[in-house]
Protein backbone atom coordinates (compact mmCIF):
# COMPACT_ATOMS: atom_id res chain seq x y z
CA UNK A 1 0.00 0.00 0.00
CA UNK A 2 1.37 3.45 -1.01
CA UNK A 3 1.38 6.28 1.50
CA UNK A 4 0.22 9.59 0.37
CA UNK A 5 2.57 12.64 -0.15
CA UNK A 6 2.49 15.40 2.75
CA UNK A 7 1.00 17.65 0.00
CA UNK A 8 -1.37 15.04 -1.22
CA UNK A 9 -2.83 14.79 2.50
CA UNK A 10 -2.69 18.76 2.33
CA UNK A 11 -5.11 18.93 -0.30
CA UNK A 12 -7.19 15.97 0.88
CA UNK A 13 -7.61 18.14 4.55
CA UNK A 14 -8.50 21.51 3.04
CA UNK A 15 -11.01 20.22 -0.02
CA UNK A 16 -13.09 18.64 3.28
CA UNK A 17 -12.58 21.75 5.12
CA UNK A 18 -14.19 23.37 2.26
CA UNK A 19 -16.77 21.00 1.80
CA UNK A 20 -17.47 21.79 5.49
CA UNK A 21 -17.12 25.39 5.25
CA UNK A 22 -20.26 25.09 2.65
CA UNK A 23 -22.45 23.04 4.71
CA UNK A 24 -21.96 25.19 7.78
CA UNK A 25 -22.48 28.60 5.41
CA UNK A 26 -25.50 27.13 4.32
CA UNK A 27 -27.39 26.41 7.68
CA UNK A 28 -26.22 29.64 8.27
CA UNK A 29 -27.19 31.75 5.32
CA UNK A 30 -30.02 29.32 3.28
CA UNK A 31 -27.72 29.55 0.79
CA UNK A 32 -24.12 28.65 -0.62
CA UNK A 33 -20.98 30.82 -0.25
CA UNK A 34 -19.84 32.33 -3.42
CA UNK A 35 -16.86 29.31 -4.43
CA UNK A 36 -14.53 31.79 -5.47
CA UNK A 37 -14.38 33.55 -2.17
CA UNK A 38 -14.93 30.29 -0.49
CA UNK A 39 -11.80 28.75 -1.94
CA UNK A 40 -9.84 31.93 -1.11
CA UNK A 41 -10.46 31.92 2.07
CA UNK A 42 -9.88 27.87 2.70
CA UNK A 43 -6.68 28.71 0.44
CA UNK A 44 -6.90 26.03 -2.14
CA UNK A 45 -7.16 27.53 -5.83
CA UNK A 46 -10.70 26.67 -7.37
CA UNK A 47 -8.62 24.06 -10.09
CA UNK A 48 -7.24 21.69 -7.46
CA UNK A 49 -11.10 21.43 -6.21
CA UNK A 50 -12.18 20.89 -9.77
CA UNK A 51 -9.42 18.32 -10.32
CA UNK A 52 -9.64 16.53 -6.72
CA UNK A 53 -13.42 16.72 -6.13
CA UNK A 54 -15.52 17.58 -9.61
CA UNK A 55 -18.77 16.56 -8.12
CA UNK A 56 -18.47 19.28 -5.31
CA UNK A 57 -17.03 21.86 -7.81
CA UNK A 58 -19.69 21.18 -9.87
CA UNK A 59 -22.99 21.13 -8.40
CA UNK A 60 -21.62 23.78 -5.61
CA UNK A 61 -24.47 25.99 -5.75
CA UNK A 62 -27.31 22.97 -6.14
CA UNK A 63 -28.54 23.24 -2.25
CA UNK A 64 -29.67 19.58 -2.86
CA UNK A 65 -26.29 18.71 -2.90
CA UNK A 66 -24.59 17.68 0.18
CA UNK A 67 -21.05 16.50 -0.17
CA UNK A 68 -20.18 12.95 1.61
CA UNK A 69 -16.48 14.95 2.55
CA UNK A 70 -17.60 16.78 5.49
Amino acid sequence: MRKLSHEAVATIRKVKKLAIYREEYMSKNGKPPLFQRASEKIGIPSGTVKRHSPELFLKWYDMDFHSDLS
